[in-house]
């Protein structure tokens, strides 16, 4: 099979519309280095010194606590082939079987081979659900893109690729980066980080090695 493009672009186009480059934004706040000294900062300064105070114990808050991009790799031997495991993780409607966070996988529109371009996902990140949309890309068996389309996120991109270092041995690795912005709290980013990278590569190691020893 060639390489087949979705809808939307590249692998990478980390999406960030209206992005907020502030230090608010960036999880920076509550940096507090000068401290107050009495009968001093009053005026201007003394009202900065105060809102970086207030904004210190605001990003404490779980309900508002800013982080920056999270990215991460993972790598897991896989006892199958690169076709095996490949095929597995593109047959996006059965990924709620076997994928333990993945609570809901749809189909929003397929490519000219019928095959998933722009898949949705609800993924259970134990204190909240999770919603995003990926456009994919490929190369079979070889890689898989993700491109972030909308959701929870303010951006979301990572890919999986298998090499097949030797007949029904592959290696698979997966990386991601993840931008929660304003709309999700650090916990829930972690959890999220984890079940794609740790979580995720387990579970289609187990998936891909138990289809096959039961085939």
């Amino acid at each position: 099979m060639g390489g087949h493009r979705a809808q939307g672009g590249l692998l990478g186009a980390a999406l960030g519309v209206g992005r907020d480059r502030s230090p608010r934004a960036q999880g920076e706040v509550g940096l507090d280095p000068v401290p107050s000294t009495e009968g001093k900062h009053e005026g201007a300064e003394g009202k900065q010194h105060g809102r970086s105070r207030a904004e210190g114990k605001a990003a404490d808050s779980p309900t508002v606590c800013l982080v920056a991009e999270y990215e991460g790799t993972e790598c897991v031997m896989v006892r199958g082939s690169a076709q095996s495991c490949f095929d597995a993780l593109t047959d996006f409607e059965r990924l709620p079987e076997w994928q333990r966070a993945v609570s809901r996988c749809t189909v929003v529109s397929r490519d000219a081979d019928g095959s998933g371009a722009v898949v949705e996902y609800e993924v259970d990140a134990r204190v909240r659900t999770v919603r995003y949309r990926l456009a994919n890309r490929w190369e079979a068996p070889v890689r898989l893109h993700c491109e972030y389309l909308d959701g929870d996120f303010r951006s979301f991109r990572g890919g999986w690729t298998f090499d097949e270092r030797e007949p029904g041995c592959t290696e698979v690795t997966v990386t991601i980066g993840v931008d929660p912005g304003r709309f999700v709290p650090r916990p829930v980013v972690a959890v999220i980080r984890k079940a794609v990278l740790r979580q995720a590569v387990e579970d289609l190691r187990r998936y891909v090695e138990e289809s096959s020893s039961g085939s």
